[in-house]
């Protein structure tokens, strides 16, 4: 077992908070119990390239609503995404075979993909998603 989870930002509602600074997702409950934690891998911070266009791979801080979810493998620009949950714009939660303990997607938050099929299952649109 890994470090024991910090008491979640918010309670009173089910929600999941992704905190950037320790790579962690952790699944809150509507009692404000923390009922699951999972590694992650966040955005490198890296200049990439895609689609015509350079920018930074950071992945977003805020407060977001799913508001999109894809069922089993999705390819997008940036390669293989596994149930794939999108958050903003193309900024998803999703499986992956590689999540390092260190930032290393391009803006994406990745999980194991031991996780990723019941994480969706997990997390219907309208959920709200913490990064901090």
């Amino acid at each position: 077992a890994g470090p024991p989870a910090e008491a979640p930002r918010e309670t009173g509602y089910a929600h999941v908070e992704v905190d950037l600074s320790r790579q962690r997702l952790s699944v809150v409950d509507g009692s404000g119990s923390v009922v699951k934690t999972l590694r992650v891998s966040s955005g490198s911070g890296k200049l990439f390239t895609s689609e015509g266009s350079t920018r930074r791979a950071i992945t977003p801080r805020g407060r977001f609503i799913v508001d999109r979810r894809i069922a089993g493998w999705h390819k997008s620009p940036l390669g293989m995404l596994y149930y794939p949950i999108y958050i903003n714009q193309g900024v998803a939660i999703h499986g992956s075979q590689s999540v390092p303990s260190r930032p290393a997607s391009h803006g994406c938050i990745r999980i194991p993909m031991s996780a990723a099929k019941e994480f969706f299952e997990e997390t219907p649109i309208g959920t709200v998603v913490l990064v901090y």
